[in-house]
C-alpha cells in the first residue's frame, strides 16, 4: 500500500500539468514495478509529443507572423499614402504573395494531418514510380534552366509500387525543389529510380552545400529550417512532407552525402515484376492528365 500510496501521489502530480513526474521503481521485476516501468514509458512518449506540438505552435505563430506583418504594413501604406494606380496595383501584386504565403503554411499542414491520419490510404494503387519521376523532372526542367542547372534522370525502365500517386508526386517534387534551392549555379542534379533487391529507390543527387551529420535527423522536423536555408525561400516542411508520406507508405527517407552535395533517397517496397496493367496505366500522373503539373505547382 506505501508503494501504491507513492504511485498514486505521482500521478496526481501529472494530473495537475508536471510532465516531469515519473512513477517510482525498484530493483525487483513484480508486478508494480512492470507497471510502473510501462507508464514510464508512455510518458516520456507523452512528454515527447506535447513538446512537439508545442514547439509546432511557436513555429506556425512565427512563421505566420511575417507574411502576415508584411501584408499589414503594405495595405496600411496604400491607405495613407494614397500612391499612383501603378504603384497600388504593385502593391497589391505584393499582399496577395504574402497571402499566398500563408495558404501554402496551411496547404501544406492539412496535408500533413490527412498524412498522419491515415486517411490517404484509400488512393494507393499500382503505380510505375519510374514514369511518375520523368514527369516530375519534365516539370522542373525550365526551373532548372533558368539557373543554368543540368536535371537529368535515369532509370532501368518500368519499376511498380503499391503507393498513393498524388502524394508520391508531392514528396518527389519536394526533393527536386530543395535540390533546385541548393545546387550551384551550373550545378548538377539526377533523379534516378533503381530496384534493390525487394525495394524501389528514388533518389535526387545534387552537388550543393549538403546537410551537416549533425542536422540531417533534424531537417526533417516541421518547421526546421538550419543555418544554410536561412536566406532560401520556404517555411522547413517540406522534407517533412517527404518523411510523412514515406511513412505512410511504410518505407523511409535517407540523406546521405553526396561528396560534395545530398543524395535523399526515399525507399518503397517494389511490386512483383510483370508488364503495367492498363488500369495502372490510366491512374498514372501524368501532364496530359494535368495531375503531376497542378499538383507540383501548388507546393509549398
Amino acid at each position: 500500500m506505501t508503494r501504491v500510496n507513492s504511485i498514486r501521489q505521482t500521478v496526481s502530480a501529472i494530473i495537475h500539468g508536471d510532465l516531469k513526474h515519473r512513477l517510482p521503481t525498484q530493483l525487483n521485476d513484480d508486478e508494480l514495478n512492470t507497471l510502473s516501468r510501462t507508464i514510464n514509458g508512455m510518458l516520456d512518449q507523452i512528454e515527447l509529443l506535447v513538446h512537439g506540438v508545442r514547439n509546432v505552435s511557436n513555429s506556425i505563430a512565427h512563421d505566420l507572423r511575417t507574411p502576415l506583418a508584411e501584408l499589414r504594413s503594405r495595405l496600411e501604406e496604400l491607405s495613407l499614402i494614397r500612391p499612383s494606380a501603378e504603384e497600388a496595383y504593385a502593391e497589391i501584386d505584393g499582399a496577395v504573395a504574402d497571402v499566398d504565403r500563408v495558404i501554402r503554411i496551411f496547404d501544406a499542414l492539412l496535408r500533413l494531418a490527412e498524412i498522419d491520419a491515415g486517411m490517404r490510404r484509400s488512393g494507393f494503387v499500382s503505380l510505375d514510380v519510374s514514369d511518375l519521376a520523368a514527369n516530375a523532372v519534365e516539370f522542373y526542367e525550365p526551373a532548372a534552366e533558368l539557373k543554368s542547372i543540368d536535371l537529368t534522370f535515369r532509370s532501368n525502365g518500368p519499376l511498380l509500387v503499391s503507393g498513393d500517386p498524388v502524394l508520391l508526386a508531392q514528396a518527389l517534387s519536394n526533393l527536386i525543389d530543395n535540390a533546385l534551392k541548393y545546387a550551384p549555379q551550373h550545378g548538377s542534379i539526377e533523379v534516378a529510380v533503381q530496384k534493390h533487391g525487394a525495394t524501389a529507390e528514388i533518389s535526387v543527387s545534387d552537388n550543393g552545400p549538403g546537410i551537416d551529420e549533425l542536422e540531417k535527423a533534424k531537417v526533417v522536423q516541421r518547421f526546421y529550417r538550419g543555418d544554410a536555408s536561412r536566406g532560401t525561400p520556404g517555411v522547413g516542411l517540406g522534407l517533412s512532407l517527404v518523411q510523412a508520406v514515406a511513412k505512410l507508405h511504410g518505407s523511409s527517407l535517407e540523406l546521405r552525402d553526396n561528396g560534395p552535395g545530398l543524395r535523399a533517397v526515399l525507399i518503397l517496397a517494389a511490386e512483383e515484376s510483370g508488364s503495367l496493367l492498363r488500369e495502372t496505366a490510366q491512374t498514372q500522373p501524368t501532364p496530359a492528365d494535368g495531375v503531376a503539373p497542378s499538383t507540383l505547382a501548388s507546393l509549398p
